[in-house]
């Protein structure tokens, strides 16, 4: 699929990987995950488009139910990196991986990077198709062993991706191991201040919490104001039930809640106008 997203997000997301990136699985190769994400302001955008990547997953192989996303990593390839042949579901660990979602950020042929072009094999190891990298374009595969596939050597250039993993099973849902037991640990919103990203901020008054249950919650409120998106205030009643305030919607519980809030409130969010500096 080509230009799914636009030039401009393209180089947010490569802005926000250097920000915030890690040392990887293999040499020459660094992460960005939501973990490191979950507490900045720069993990909306990146959820919108982790979103988008899903939408057309599951509209690309006919899904009549959602997939869950198992993991989301936003990845720079530097020169010397390379990939051998694999299967992306090829270890134990890794079984409960259905599909595989590559978002490139830059180009290659020797535009951005020259080398880190993607190869598929056929069963007897033979190359059965391949190609360069292009800025926009998504790739969309079934992660086992029909799909065995390599990256060449990267010879100069970094080479940038939006790389997600797809599972039916929703016990390993990205959103339940990693983000939900961080809104439950944090207690103490965290500051625009803190972001390594330039962001559009609102100002706007801030709301008088008379409420001492809204605590982890207040935290997605405070990412969207700082933001000029749309505020989510989350409230709890008499009847332990946590609600969306200014809409219908209640929930049993806090696992309820968040699911509803990572699954289908972000899609929901306005786009931003400008968050590159």
């Amino acid at each position: 699929m080509e230009d799914v997203i636009s030039e401009e997000e393209c180089e947010m997301l490569i802005h926000i990987q250097r920000s915030y990136s890690v040392g990887g699985y293999i040499p020459c190769l660094s992460i960005t995950s939501l973990l490191e994400l979950w507490d900045k302001a720069e993990i909306v955008p990146v959820l919108k488009i982790r979103e988008k990547v899903r939408d057309l997953t599951e509209e690309h192989f006919g899904m009549q139910f959602n997939l869950n996303v198992e993991y989301t990593a936003l990845a720079c390839w530097y020169p010397g990196s390379s990939i051998s042949a694999h299967a992306d579901n090829n270890r134990d660990y890794l079984r409960q991986r259905d599909y595989t979602a590559i978002l490139y950020l830059n180009d290659g042929g020797g535009i951005n990077f020259k080398g880190g072009d993607f190869f598929f094999n056929d069963s007897e190891g033979h190359v059965r198709s391949s190609f360069s990298p292009r800025r926009g374009l998504l790739n969309i595969f079934s992660s086992g062993e029909e799909n065995i596939h390599y990256i060449n050597r990267i010879e100069s250039g970094r080479r940038y991706t939006l790389t997600m993993w797809f599972s039916k099973d929703p016990n390993f849902s990205e959103d339940r191991k990693y983000i939900f037991p961080c809104f439950q640990n944090q207690n103490t919103p965290p500051s625009s201040k803190d972001s390594k990203t330039s962001y559009p901020t609102k100002d706007a008054p801030q709301e008088e919490s008379h409420s001492e249950e809204k605590k982890e919650f207040d935290l997605m409120a405070t990412k969207r104001e700082d933001l000029g998106l749309n505020k989510v205030t989350i409230s709890t009643h008499k009847d332990k039930r946590y609600y969306i305030e200014g809409t219908h919607f209640s929930f049993d519980t806090e696992e309820q809640l968040f699911n509803y809030m990572s699954f289908n409130q972000w899609k929901n969010l306005n786009p931003l106008t400008s968050f590159l500096p």
